[in-house]
């Protein structure tokens, strides 16, 4: 009688350790899954910073600040001429 107390008295208690250790694995995934998520986010703004940086370095560059001028500025050389088209409607 008291070997089959015991014999249940263990099922049972397997039973209750086995739902926490369930429950367990179940927040480990869960935890990867955000890890995962938040290493391809890292990744993510590296790449922006890089495309950042190339950026800056272009700022600086004689070409880039003349394409500026003349593309957000419209301004001109001495001695250019600005051609406009205009639609006729």
């Amino acid at each position: 009688m008291i070997k089959k107390l015991i014999g249940v008295l263990f099922v049972v208690y397997i039973g209750i350790l086995g739902k926490d250790i369930f429950k367990s694995f179940i927040k480990i995934e869960k935890l990867k899954n955000e890890q995962n998520v938040k290493r391809e986010q890292i990744k993510n703004l590296e790449s922006n910073i890089d495309e950042y940086n190339e950026n800056i370095k272009n700022i600086k560059t004689p070409f880039y600040k003349e394409k500026i001028a003349r593309e957000r500025l419209q301004m001109i050389l001495p001695g250019e001429k600005v051609y406009r088209a205009i639609e006729d409607n």
